[in-house]
């Protein structure tokens, strides 16, 4: 062997740059930085939707799991995923985080092989990588219950692939694209926008696609867009819910004047976090009551400035290049649609979330990726110069969504970090007060649910765990009135219903906890723990045949041999009255 041989140039693993190093480098950069996030725990939303959901845990649910109508919203293909993951794997959270991260890597391959369509390979791999490890993009990579965001995105990305691709078969090409489509819709409703982007991207691309293949795409995504609507309004009965009085999320409860001046905010916010990611928090429930300096004027100039900039890229572009405008207005109209539909415009859930801006993040890179392709920057050390700061750009950001990782380990870990910066979250200060109180630190969740409570006073679920708060303390008398106040703002809470059922039971006379839990049992009559409670307390006060009815109900809703064996004693007259 030659000295020339066995000479090491690490140049040999980038030059040339391959679409397959590409891809590579891509792969092993993203399970590096998102590493530590496959062993967090459940969080959040993950415990109701998921953990606390028997609907999601079996595939076998899969029939009721697209008749169900629990949520306004309708996203059966992300419940199927999770449902199958859990059919398998169980609880286990790894086995959520693993292949979500994985999707994120293969969207973000999808970017690349998007972008290098229209740009050269390198700047292509740096705009995938910004999309990787951008921090902003945690929330939709880490948090299981938004895996909808990814599972959209990747079918709409493979239905546009679908749509350029002239290698399929007609009549596949076109069952490929209406059924990703389909899938991108169900997923996520964000999906929808790709009904416009799909032929858009096809005018874009400077392929020679046919009229008639422009009307038979624009077909067969209308049809798929019909099918989704059919099933999102017949086949789920789920409703659309536009009364939001009961809402105590402030931007729902926000007139669309308030929402209007809280429009600046809204976008300078996600700019802010795009090119400053450090202040990362769930639950932001802000919205701006002023319109002062600060808090609109000062947003609104940043915002028009970005605007400005915008719009000095397309006039830049076209007295250059009249065809990469082209796909700079593409992707402005990409990054415009599926980031006007967050704009609180029609009342979300959130002020603002940092997962909202998976989708709208491509369609700016597209814009910045056609711009610089179109400087060209002659001298070498200027050249060098550029590489190592995109490259110290690309080190930074994973550094912080590794840190940012992190946060999401646990609830606990999360609420924590988080409400020092979303400090306006009464959802957030309630999480954290929850999870204090399982943690055993009862004493330190007073603060924060007094504080959820003063900020959403309307609100059920803060007064309810201000019942669990003093239960603990063994106050009587105040868990009552907190229960009782959860009540007057949602008289179908089945958590204050319960925890009362079982305070009377416990403390109170059998006949003060009879009146309780005949209304109990007629709010919630499935409810095997209420049945069993109300069933002894029947029995104690002699009504024998009620209490053998209920407790008998009881034990056919949960089958449990512990109820039969009650049930059968009670019919044989063998339990006492104690």
């Amino acid at each position: 062997m030659t000295e020339k041989e066995d000479d090491f140039d690490f140049k040999d693993f980038y030059s040339p740059f391959t679409q397959s190093k590409a891809i590579v480098f891509l792969i092993i950069i993203g399970f590096v930085v998102y590493f530590n996030s496959l062993f967090g725990q459940f969080v959040w939303d993950d415990i109701p939707q998921l953990v606390n959901n028997p609907l999601y845990q079996s595939i076998s649910n899969i029939r009721e799991i697209f008749l169900d109508h629990t949520y306004t919203y309708y996203r059966p293909i992300g419940a199927i995923y999770m449902s199958i993951i859990y059919t398998i794997f169980g609880p286990t959270s790894f086995w959520f985080h693993l292949p979500q991260v994985a999707l994120h890597i293969v969207n973000s391959i999808l970017v690349f092989l998007l972008f290098k369509k229209f740009l050269s390979i390198k700047v292509s791999f740096f705009l995938a990588l910004v999309f990787l490890v951008h921090p902003i993009n945690v929330e939709a990579v880490s948090y299981i219950a938004s895996v909808q965001i990814i599972l959209s995105f990747f079918f709409a990305l493979t239905a546009s692939f679908i749509a350029l691709s002239h290698k399929l078969v007609r009549p596949l090409r076109y069952v490929l694209l209406f059924t990703f489509f389909l899938l991108s819709c169900l997923s996520k409703e964000t999906g929808v926008i790709f009904i416009i982007l799909i032929p858009f991207l096809m005018l874009a691309s400077g392929q020679n696609f046919k009229k008639r293949e422009y009307l038979q795409t624009a077909g067969m995504l209308g049809s798929s867009l019909l099918i989704y609507v059919a099933m999102r309004l017949y086949i789920s009965s789920t409703p659309i819910d536009l009364d939001f009085s009961m809402s105590p999320v402030p931007i729902m409860q926000a007139s669309l004047l308030e929402r209007l001046i809280t429009l600046p905010m809204i976008i300078f916010f996600y700019l802010k976090t795009l090119f400053y990611p450090i202040d990362l928090a769930i639950s932001q429930n802000w919205i701006v009551n002023s319109t002062d300096v600060t808090n609109l004027f000062l947003p609104l100039i940043i915002d028009i400035g970005f605007l400005a900039l915008l719009i000095f890229g397309g006039l830049f572009l076209y007295k250059r290049k009249k065809k990469a405008l082209l796909l700079y207005l593409f992707f402005a109209i990409w990054m415009f649609l599926s980031w006007v539909i967050h704009w609180n415009l029609i009342p979300l859930d959130m002020t603002v979330a940092e997962r909202w801006f998976y989708f709208v993040l491509v369609g700016l890179l597209g814009m910045v990726g056609i711009f610089i392709s179109e400087i060209d920057i002659k001298r070498k050390e200027l050249k060098q110069i550029s590489v190592w700061f995109l490259a110290i750009i690309i080190i930074l950001l994973s550094l912080r969504t590794m840190i940012r990782n992190n946060d999401w380990n646990t609830p606990l870990n999360l609420y924590e970090h988080d409400s020092k910066i979303s400090t306006e979250s009464y959802d957030l200060e309630n999480s954290y007060a929850s999870n204090l109180i399982r943690a055993g630190r009862n004493d330190e969740a007073l603060p924060h649910l007094e504080k959820s409570i003063k900020l959403a006073p309307e609100y059920w679920v803060n007064w309810g765990n201000l019942g669990v708060y003093y239960i603990n303390r063994g106050e009587v008398d105040k868990s009552i009135e907190a229960f009782n106040v959860a009540l007057e703002n949602n008289e179908n809470y089945s958590f204050a219903i319960y925890n009362l059922s079982k305070i009377y039971f416990e403390n109170k006379t059998p006949e003060e906890a009879r009146k309780f839990l005949d209304r109990a049992v007629e709010k919630l009559p499935e409810e095997p723990n209420i049945l069993y409670l109300s069933g002894i307390t029947h029995y104690r006060l002699g009504d024998k045949a009620k209490a053998i009815n209920e407790v008998k109900k009881a034990y056919q809703i949960t089958e449990d041999p512990t109820l039969l064996n009650l049930y059968l004693q009670m019919e044989k007259g063998e339990v006492t009255n104690n």
